[in-house]
């Protein structure tokens, strides 16, 4: 509300919400529906019922974001909830060469540049991954873009730098002590091209 008292609807939709005596103007917000706003005029001592009826709209969130390097021929991977999502299209940034990099959005493979369109509306999350060739190198960034209900949004991820050739480290730790602070630390220090992993001195 705009006397800063805010609540969550339950799995039916509905909600109490506190409000002081007078005129409150009350707001839904949520993913994958339009902000709606009703003003509300609330007696001292007593409750108002405000119903709602929300529009869908196109939501979209990423939940995972690239990795910030790879050796060339691992993959690269992007995870996105969506709601009400009825096309999706992916292109190769500046950066790194499309001819080196393979598509695939939920595990189907599909050329850069192409519009995927779905029979539904879709919800949930959307996977999107990148394979690299071998030998290969650049900044791989991924331009998405998400259609849906005449609206649309473009998302850019990475990039990743891709290397020919990724230095592996491993910090030994068979107590689950330190290992992880020290590991930490050199990846700040170390160039993007090493690769620092903690492990027990039989993995070592």
């Amino acid at each position: 509300t705009d006397q800063g008292f805010e609540a969550v609807t339950d799995k039916f939709g509905e909600y109490t919400v506190l409000a002081e005596a007078g005129t409150v103007d009350v707001s839904v917000t949520g993913f994958g529906v339009e902000n709606t706003t009703e003003t509300v005029n609330v007696a001292d001592g007593e409750a108002a019922v405000q119903n709602f009826t929300v529009t869908p709209a196109l939501g979209v969130d990423p939940v995972t974001g690239q990795t910030d390097a790879v050796e060339a021929g691992q993959e690269v991977g992007v995870t996105v909830d969506v709601a009400n999502l009825e096309s999706y299209t992916a292109e190769l940034a500046d950066g790194y060469d499309e001819a080196n990099a393979t598509l695939f959005v939920d595990g189907s493979q599909v050329p850069f540049g192409t519009t995927i369109e779905f029979d539904e509306p879709l919800d949930g999350p959307v996977t999107v991954t990148v394979e690299t060739a071998a030998d290969t190198s650049g900044d791989l960034s991924v331009v998405h873009t998400f259609g849906g209900l005449g609206d649309s949004t473009t998302v850019t991820t990475g990039p990743t730098e891709v290397f020919a050739d990724v230095k592996r480290v491993g910090v030994v730790d068979d107590n689950d002590e330190y290992g992880k602070d020290v590991a930490d630390t050199l990846r700040v220090q170390l160039p993007a091209n090493y690769q620092v992993d903690t492990v027990d001195s039989t993995t070592a």
